[in-house]
């Protein structure tokens, strides 16, 4: 599933319809690619498993945002199923991306420590507007953003990668495209 449509980028930076399609959509694949990996998050829905490793803390970090779900948290150790009411999922501001996801254990206010001691499984990630998971307007307009700087750079020999083509996206974005991506970033890791 795709964030932008071809329609949407052809409109933003008013290209005719006689662009190649194809092009269009390889860039905006890119560009969201490129966005969902800097941003740590999943543009669609997904059942994720993460092994995590903590070092006695209360708060256990996962892998991807947002989280919508959580379906299990177990201790690898011994394959027990911690119950979900010694445990919560803490959200600090419900249209922001960088939202830590915490799991804090009551019974012993600390996580048990171990490498990959504790593995939850959770539903990440965007979905459509039906289902009350969409893509914030801003992300959106970012992913225009990087699409379009990714167009009017195609081409260049200095931004393309050897592999595939694809833009080197951290070549181009500038500051003004970075401190946006920022403020979805800031402040979600420890």
């Amino acid at each position: 599933m795709s964030v932008v449509t071809v329609s949407d980028a052809r409109d933003y930076i008013k290209l005719g319809a006689a662009v190649q399609t194809t092009l269009i959509q390889l860039l905006i694949d890119s560009a969201e690619e490129w966005l969902a990996q800097q941003l740590d998050v999943s543009f669609t829905p997904e059942t994720v498993t993460d092994e995590l490793c903590d070092g006695g803390n209360t708060i256990l970090y996962v892998e991807k945002l947002p989280v919508w779900v959580i379906t299990e948290v177990k201790d690898a150790t011994d394959d027990t199923v911690v119950e979900a009411d010694h445990y919560r999922l803490n959200r600090r501001g419900p249209e922001r991306i960088d939202t830590p996801m915490r799991f804090a254990d009551y019974r012993s206010v600390r996580w048990y420590s171990g490498h990959g001691r504790w593995k939850v499984t959770y539903e990440a990630g965007y979905d459509d507007e039906t289902s009350g998971r969409e893509i914030p307007a801003g992300v959106k307009h970012l992913i225009l953003d990087i699409f379009m700087r990714g167009w009017f750079n195609r081409g260049n020999p200095a931004l393309e990668l050897s592999t595939g083509g694809n833009q080197a996206w951290g070549l181009i974005i500038g500051t003004d495209l970075q401190r946006r991506i920022d403020n979805y970033t800031i402040g979600r890791r420890v």
